[in-house]
Order: C-alpha cells, then sequence, then structure tokens
C-alpha cells in the first residue's frame, strides 16, 4: 500500500508533457506526494490511479504517469493488452508484457463508465502505403519506490471543473478547478 498526499498545485496546461488533449478536452495535471507505508522499495502500480468525474459518471485512466525529479521525468512503461500483428504499427515506446497485469478494471464503478488511455498510432512507412493510423488503448508497467512524486495527467471535458482521485479503493483527494 502506498500513502500519497496531493501537492497544492493544479495546471490545465503544462509545456513539460507532450501528452495532448483534443479540441472538446482539456489536460489537467496533479502531482502526489507517494510514500511506502514501510518505507522500503515497493512496486507501484500507476494501473490504481483514476480520476471520477461524478457531472460526465466517468472513471479515467491517467493518459500519462511519471516520477518527477529535479531535472527530468521518468515515465511509466506503456504496455499494450495484445501484440501488435502488423509490423507497419510496430513501435519501441509500447512493449507486450503479458505477464504484467492491468488492474484499472479491478475498480470498475457501477454506473460510471471507464474511459481508457488511449493513443493514435500511425504505420512506419507512411510515405509509401495508404494505411490509416490505429487508435490503441494502453496500460503502464510498474516501478519500485519508496518515496516520490508521481506526476499524473488526465484528459477532461472542458467543462470539468471537479472530481476525486483515486489508488485502488483508497481516496487521495478531491480536486477543483476554477
Amino acid at each position: 500500500m502506498i500513502k500519497a498526499k496531493k501537492e497544492p498545485k493544479i495546471t490545465t496546461n503544462s509545456t513539460n508533457y507532450n501528452v495532448y488533449a483534443n479540441s472538446n478536452q482539456k489536460k489537467v495535471r496533479l502531482v502526489f506526494k507517494v510514500n511506502s507505508n514501510s518505507g522500503k522499495r515497493v512496486q507501484l502500480d500507476p494501473n490504481k490511479f483514476y480520476l471520477l468525474d461524478e457531472k460526465r459518471r466517468e472513471r479515467r485512466r491517467p493518459i500519462d504517469v511519471r516520477l518527477l525529479n529535479l531535472s527530468e521525468y521518468q515515465g511509466f512503461p506503456r504496455l499494450l493488452h495484445e501484440p501488435l500483428i502488423d509490423k507497419d504499427y510496430q513501435i519501441y515506446l509500447l512493449k507486450y508484457k503479458p505477464e504484467i497485469r492491468d488492474t484499472f478494471k479491478d475498480y470498475s464503478i457501477s454506473g460510471y463508465k471507464d474511459c481508457e488511455a488511449k493513443i493514435s498510432i500511425a504505420p512506419n512507412s507512411t510515405i509509401f502505403k495508404k494505411q490509416k493510423p490505429k487508435t490503441i488503448t494502453y496500460y503502464y508497467g510498474y516501478k519500485k519506490l519508496s518515496s516520490r512524486r508521481v506526476g499524473l495527467s488526465f484528459n477532461v471535458g472542458k467543462d470539468f471543473k471537479k472530481g476525486k482521485v483515486y489508488f485502488g479503493e483508497q481516496l487521495l483527494s478531491e480536486i477543483h478547478i476554477e
């Protein structure tokens, strides 16, 4: 288990991440100080983080999860639910590791729609082929930590004003955006 304390700053725009929201959404970035209960290094499963948008009745997976240092941002590995069969769509940023379980669905809430993290990938040689980009969902691999700052980015509707952030069944914070 972990203990998490939300840091005071909430941003809806950040140049530190190359993660974008589409035209009818905005990105919300939250930072938490995360500590293991034992004080020893433990595996952090970032798939347990989610944001509840009570107005839209949506449970959102983060579109990006990063460990934050003073000078760098370490992302968690992005994993595929199924291997990419088409070699034209193979990209090094997404791996297929079935031994790492996606726990996001374990915390589904009745009456709420699960909103997955998605990425659009283009074929490797688009100049020579007339293939369209594919949109795929992904989840995250784990990292060991004892105490770190964790940045979570979520795509939300433009009218999003308040919600709750959870880690599994544990409420981490209620958020309000002016």
